[in-house]
Formats: structure tokens, sequence, C-alpha cells
């Protein structure tokens, strides 16, 4: 059984009336399952119909090509998100930037600005070595 690319999903094996061999089945089934192919033994006396056996190969074959279009449908829709948000990042930063060069605001409030370069302690300290000499 093919599917619709033409690669092969599946084989139905319909054994004569005196049946398969053991060896033989167990060979077939190694083998195909060895290059991603089902397998199926089929009762010759009650064929199945080609819609039993397109949804026995390709059921889960379908499943998986719709779970794969989900995913890539979820990719491409976070991929998409992610571009929107560094482009508005890049804008955001390009502001600011023009701002700045042009004396605008860098995001500290302007009362700030200088706040860090004010002495909190008029009195010189004293330094010493962990030891607890006094250094000069």
């Amino acid at each position: 059984m093919c599917a619709s690319d033409g690669h092969v999903v599946g084989c139905v094996d319909v054994p004569k009336p005196f049946g398969l061999s053991r060896k033989s089945s167990i060979l077939k089934e190694n083998l195909l399952a060895q290059c991603g192919i089902s397998y199926i033994v089929v009762n010759p006396g009650r064929l199945p119909s080609p819609a039993e056996i397109r949804n026995e190969f390709l059921g889960e074959v379908a499943s998986r090509a719709r779970y794969l279009k989900r995913e890539e449908a979820a990719v491409e829709a976070a991929r998409i998100n992610l571009k929107k948000t560094l482009v508005q990042q890049r804008r955001m930063r390009g502001l600011k930037t023009a701002n700045d060069e042009h004396g605008g605001s860098s995001g500290i409030p302007s009362q700030w600005h200088d706040a860090f370069l004010i002495q909190a302690n008029s009195r010189p300290a004293e330094l010493r070595h962990a030891n607890g000499y006094r250094l000069t």
C-alpha cells in the first residue's frame, strides 16, 4: 500500500489456504519493520475492504500528519510573535537612544540622576586591615 506521494506505508500479506510459515512471517515482519513499513496478514476467506486497509495503514500516518501540521502552525505562530516582539523592542531601544542623544530621559527619574554621587557621610573613613591595624 502506498501513500498519495508514492511512499510505501504498508504491506498486506494474503496467505495461501495452507497458511504462512512462521519463519517466513517473522522474516517479512522484521524486514519491513526495519524499513518503516507496516505489515499485516489478512484472512483469505474474509478480505478487508480497501477502506479498512487504508484506515489500517494511513490512519496512524494521517494522525501523525495532522499532529505535525499543528506543530508547524504553533512554531510559525511563535516565530511571528517573536519577530513582532523583537521589532517592538528594537523600536523602543531606538527611541531611548534618540532621547538620550537629545538630552531626553534615560529611564531614570530626573531627581535621581545625581543621587548616587552625594556623599552620605561627611566624616573621613578610617581604613583598617583585617588584622586590625590602621592603614595610612
